[in-house]
């Protein structure tokens, strides 16, 4: 073979390797781009497999869950991961209050109790979502259930998420938002 086609050959596949080289390059690039310009997007170790974390940000006004003195009173709740939260949704206090488990039946999966006096704020950081969660939900145990909105949900995914919620327990009502920031 002459040395001029040998080089040819050559130069034809450092051509070859350097546009290899660039397409790569170009596709990392892309990616790094979508993570900067979304950064919802999981990266490293977590991701997908990882499980989600919930961390709430609790708070009762002042004049949460009045008595007959017009004076707030400490408001008792739970937090529920559930499967499913239709099942919440159409139960009653009492059910949700005395028989929860049952009343919830396989969409039930676990909770945690709290309790605010007024004008506390507490942080809880780092609730693990449990296998199977899609709902996470909230019923507050308010004096007169019948004049209050005590109950809420909150669609989640169970991998590779941090939810920030604030949950804040007003004089009639719960309100139930998903922080964005």
């Amino acid at each position: 073979m002459k040395l001029s086609t040998m080089f040819e050959v050559m130069k034809a596949q450092a051509l070859v390797v350097l546009a290899i080289v660039l397409l790569q390059g170009c596709t990392a690039a892309s990616k790094s781009a979508s993570i900067i310009s979304d950064p919802d997007i999981q990266v490293g170790d977590e991701g997908e497999g990882g499980p989600s974390t919930v961390l709430l940000s609790l708070f009762a006004a002042r004049d949460v869950n009045e008595n007959y003195l017009g004076e707030g009173t400490p408001i008792d709740f739970h937090v529920i991961f559930m499967k499913d939260d239709s099942k919440m949704l159409a139960a009653d206090f009492d059910e949700l209050t005395f028989a929860m488990e049952d009343s919830l039946g396989k969409n039930y999966l676990i909770h945690d109790d709290y309790s605010l006096i007024p004008n506390q704020y507490k942080y809880v950081e780092a609730l693990e979502v449990p296998e199977g969660t899609r709902y996470l939900g909230v019923v507050a145990r308010f004096a007169d259930p019948n004049q209050t909105q005590w109950k809420k949900s909150m669609r989640i995914k169970n991998k590779g998420h941090v939810y920030k919620f604030l949950m804040q327990f007003n004089r009639e009502h719960v309100d139930f938002i998903k922080e964005d920031y």
